[in-house]
């Protein structure tokens, strides 16, 4: 492993999400993985990613109020992680309705957290000394973040707590998927 290189990028233009869809190598590769080692959950969350990606650039580009930062942590040229976070007034707004939230400024939802597994390790690391400090100096203080991956709930309970369940369909609706709602002061 080399020098790890975090880059991020706002999402404003037709151009920039052109750039962002070569940087989801590491959602690819997670779903690859599952599907090696026979843990395929009817779930793919790069294709989810695009078509969140796809319906955002939709809103952004006709001035909707959303916002969409993309980190990305890499090793040279190899993107290694990927994360976005969706902020605005909008979709956020929307998110925080569905879930009876209480509406809040200045806040984000995490999506699309994944870092490729060789480098799992690093990605508590990158997000708290990293984008959290970034989200900061964009003077958003609240990050929710949705999550049906078991393994992760220690990591994001130790960041903050749990407000909220779901249940979600699997993409063919063979499966239920349970997951929490984080709330994570920063």
């Amino acid at each position: 492993m080399g020098k790890l290189i975090q880059e991020k990028l706002l999402l404003e233009t037709k151009d920039d999400f052109e750039k962002v869809k070569t940087l989801l190598g590491p959602i690819e590769d997670f779903i690859d993985e599952k599907i090696k080692n026979n843990m395929y959950d009817d779930w793919n969350e790069f294709e989810h990613t695009k078509k969140n990606l796809k319906e955002l650039e939709e809103n952004i580009l006709n001035k909707s109020g959303d916002m969409v930062y993309v980190y990305y942590l890499k090793d040279e040229d190899k993107i290694v992680g990927f994360c976005f976070v969706l902020a605005g007034n909008n979709k956020m707004r929307q998110f925080l309705e569905d879930n009876n939230f209480a509406i809040e400024e200045k806040v984000c939802q995490l999506h699309a957290f994944h870092i490729i597994k060789e480098y799992r390790g690093v990605g508590p690391e990158w997000l708290v000394n990293y984008i959290f400090p970034d989200l900061i100096e964009k003077e958003i203080h609240t990050v929710y973040f949705a999550s049906s991956h078991n393994r992760a709930f220690p990591f994001y309970d130790r960041l903050g707590e749990r407000v909220g369940t779901y249940i979600g369909s699997s993409d063919h609706k063979l499966y239920q998927r349970f997951g929490y709602i984080f709330k994570i002061k920063i």
